[in-house]
């Protein structure tokens, strides 16, 4: 085993730069005091100097030695609200200077007053937030359009409550990472800021810019129309991997354009946040959510999952599909078929307040999801005659639904249950892995042993476990945790 004295100063260099990013170049005083040896490789790595996070707490006197034992070297910054502090005018100025050596940057717009985006050669990631409530320096900034060096560069892009000025000049074929967050802010001094709302064609603009994006992540954008909107011709995402949508309204109508045959995960979020609806500003921002009046409201999901149906839009790579409260009774058919089309899902994640799942099974035998995923059956895919299973490569199964556990047990029982009834010349579906729904409240003592005895791992998100803890280990409860919560902490 090597010693820590003859670690070479290329890995240690690495190591310092990775604690520097995680807990600022603080963490790298105790690491100068452990030997000459280290000191020596941290005074003569000017990269280390070079990640700089300035706030209000930052010492002006402290930046300005940081920025001069950086030289050179490329910067990572982070500025938070203090781009106009007279207190830090002289170092704003210094780091404004070197903008031809930034490579990330997380900073507000009013940081990158005076400069051009043909400034900017060597930035990768940025993460630009709205600092600029009543003026607007995009035109000034954006007024040299010819910036191909930085289109070939940026991988990484945050747009944070931006305007679509702010956005669309940044987007090129070398993105990767895209994402948007909106707000609520539905009054602005300055309408060219006012980012409260959204037209879903500046959105497509974004999507049809970042043809090459491999993660794309959309949160807090209402899109509306006075009018409505003709889509525009089919955005071809060939990339695309992951795909996260988190309250963003008229998310079928958005989708309805985009073909991504290379999509593996699918996250779309339109739940509320229960720890904010009872405080009196965010019961407006509830009803502001859902009274917002659109003309697009008529394309359903249901629409989506008969487009997404189709093998010019089907993602046939899907492994992790996540949908929190976005279904309706009428969508629910046309969502079992459209599950039908997808062999490779693994996780399948349903939050379904609403009981629409529920209220389908009991309306329709095309929309009984439980019994759909219990049996083969014939989906009417073209070219294949014979029943077969719906998610055949499905493991890890969460529904937070007003089911009960007779709903699930045949699904457990015929997806690697000891008791299993396969039809002749079948080949099985996967095993089931995981199953988490209610169960203590649905289910008697002995529905409950017998539904463990058929899983691999069970658990209850029921709020009875925390009164009736003999019915379901602690280990095997997730305890009232949101299903948000549940799919970061498992998955």
């Amino acid at each position: 085993m090597a010693r820590i004295d003859e670690i070479p100063p290329e890995i240690l260099g690495v190591v310092f730069e990775i604690g520097i990013h995680a807990s600022g170049i603080r963490s790298l005083v105790p690491l100068l005091l452990v030997c000459r040896n280290w000191r020596d490789i941290a005074n003569s790595t000017p990269r280390l100097w070079g990640i700089i996070a300035a706030s209000k707490q930052s010492s002006p006197a402290s930046l300005e030695k940081q920025i001069a034992k950086a030289k050179a070297s490329p910067l990572s910054l982070t500025i938070e609200n203090i781009a106009q502090n007279r207190k830090f005018k002289v170092v704003m100025e210094r780091l404004r200077s070197l903008s031809e050596n930034w490579v990330n940057l997380q900073v507000g717009t009013d940081f990158l007053a005076g400069l051009h985006l043909a400034d900017l050669h060597s930035l990768r990631n940025l993460t630009l937030s709205n600092t600029q409530r009543f003026t607007d320096d995009s035109q000034e900034f954006f007024s040299r359009s010819n910036t191909p060096a930085l289109q070939s560069q940026l991988q990484y892009f945050e747009a944070l409550t931006l305007p679509k000025q702010w956005i669309i000049d940044f987007l090129g074929p070398s993105l990767l990472f895209l994402r948007i967050v909106g707000n609520f802010q539905a009054h602005s001094q300055n309408p060219k800021l006012n980012t409260g709302k959204a037209d879903i064609g500046n959105t497509w603009s974004y999507l049809s810019r970042a043809r090459n994006a491999i993660t794309i992540e959309l949160e807090n954008i209402t899109h509306y129309s006075e009018s409505f909107i003709r889509p525009p011709p089919t955005i071809h995402l060939q990339h695309l991997t992951n795909l996260r949508l988190k309250k963003v309204r008229n998310w079928p109508l958005l989708l309805s354009v985009i073909a991504a045959p290379s999509l593996q995960l699918l996250s779309i979020d339109q739940s509320d946040n229960s720890n904010r609806t009872s405080h009196p500003r965010w019961q407006y921002w509830n009803h502001y959510w859902h009274h917002i009046p659109t003309q697009n409201d008529e394309f359903a999901a249901a629409s989506l999952f008969s487009q997404w149906s189709n093998p010019k839009f089907l993602p046939p790579s899907l492994h992790t599909l996540e949908l929190l409260e976005c279904l309706e009774v009428d969508d629910i058919p046309y969502f079992v078929r459209w599950l039908a089309r997808l062999p490779n899902l693994v996780r399948l994640v349903i939050q379904d307040s609403e009981n629409a799942l529920g209220k389908a099974a009991d309306t329709s035998t095309d929309g009984n999801l439980f019994k759909a995923l219990s049996s083969p059956q014939i989906w009417g895919i073209p070219g294949e005659n014979q029943p077969t299973w719906l998610c055949p490569s499905l493991m890890i199964l969460y529904i937070d639904a007003q089911q009960e556990i007779m709903d699930l047990i045949p699904i457990a029982q015929a997806r690697g249950g000891r008791v299993v009834s396969f039809v002749p010349n079948f080949v099985p579906p996967a095993r089931l892995r995981r199953i988490t729904a209610h169960l203590c409240v649905t289910g008697e003592q002995k529905d409950i042993d017998k539904f463990r005895l058929m899983v691999d791992e069970t658990f209850c998100i029921c709020i009875s476990c925390e009164l009736h803890i003999e019915r379901t280990s602690a280990s095997s409860c997730t305890r009232g945790f949101s299903s948000d919560l549940y799919f970061r902490l498992n998955f």
